[in-house]
């Protein structure tokens, strides 16, 4: 952009139009019954995000038409091997370009043949099958963008007492779990592993959603796919404060109100994502506790 704009840093990146929707609630509520005060109340925002148009229709990593921005995209798992004739059966009919042949062994994951190269008519891809699985098979395994916010709150006060605690979260949104990714080390032999990998398929223990662990990987079972992908919806508490504010003491003018209180932030996170934070793993909330002491003079 010229110089007269007027801006210090030029932007990344002018590539494509990209369409947000959505709709925005809101409401509140409060009542005062006796000494009683409550209030309450509650938001919900939808996010749709579709990438409408890029010059040509050709994509840019993950920024696709008909796909929300920053998309996550990988090989979609099939099935896990657990005979060496549905290795062979399978074999017959695919060819994974990222098997190291002919060293795939029960307790392998096999992928799905979802593309092929592009033919006649065919503008990046063939949806049709071609019994090779290869780039071409990388699909949609996810959004980066949560489809919806929500958060409420809800405050008292009685008698001196007050209290207040304000939930935020949100959902329909994917995440990859780097933690796993660094720690489940499907190929590496004598690094640090997390527990969950004593829990690996072999012969008498089937019943797992680990591949085999093998040095170097031959059937590249840890190649990005959707097993590295968990749904990251949260229901976290972001803040909880309990007071108590004194009568007053007696001394006029000097002291008109003496409130200590304590509180917390980020005490608890409801998730299904088994990362470091659903979040921000690189940044997780940090969990805070204080107390304080208010002063009116």
């Amino acid at each position: 952009m010229p110089p007269s704009v007027g801006l210090i840093e030029q932007p990344v990146g002018n590539v494509a139009k990209v369409l947000n929707s959505g709709i925005e609630l809101n409401a509140n509520y409060n009542v005062q019954m006796g000494n009683l005060n409550f209030s309450v109340g509650a938001n919900f925002t939808t996010v749709h995000n579709e990438v409408v148009t890029l010059y040509g229709g050709i994509p840019i990593g993950t920024i696709e038409e008909g796909y929300p921005l920053f998309y996550i995209k990988g090989y979609q798992i099939d099935g896990k091997f657990q005979t060496d004739e549905e290795v062979a059966n399978w074999m017959t009919t695919h060819n994974d370009l990222l098997y190291q042949n002919p060293s795939i062994r029960p307790g392998d994951f096999y992928y799905k043949d979802l593309r092929g190269a592009p033919g006649p008519g065919d503008k990046l891809f063939s949806n049709k099958p071609d019994g090779i699985i290869d780039d071409y098979d990388q699909v949609y395994l996810g959004k980066t963008i949560p489809g919806y916010y929500y958060g409420f709150n809800f405050g008292l006060d009685i008698k001196g007492f007050d209290f207040s605690a304000q939930f935020t979260g949100v959902g329909d949104v994917q995440k990859v779990n780097n933690v796993k990714i660094s720690l489940l080390n499907l190929d590496v032999e004598g690094a640090t592993h997390t527990t969950d990998a004593l829990n690996y398929w072999t012969p008498a223990n089937k019943n797992t959603e680990l591949p085999r662990l093998i040095w170097n990987d031959p059937a590249s079972n840890g190649r990005f796919s959707d097993f590295w992908v968990e749904n990251a919806g949260y229901l976290r508490l972001a803040n909880a404060q309990l007071g108590y504010t004194l009568p007053d003491i007696g001394i006029k003018n000097v002291l008109n109100n003496l409130r200590i209180y304590v509180g917390c932030s980020n005490l608890f996170t409801i998730t299904n994502f088994k990362g470091f934070d659903p979040e921000d793993e690189y940044n997780p909330a940090p969990l805070i506790l204080y107390f304080g002491l208010n002063v009116k003079l």
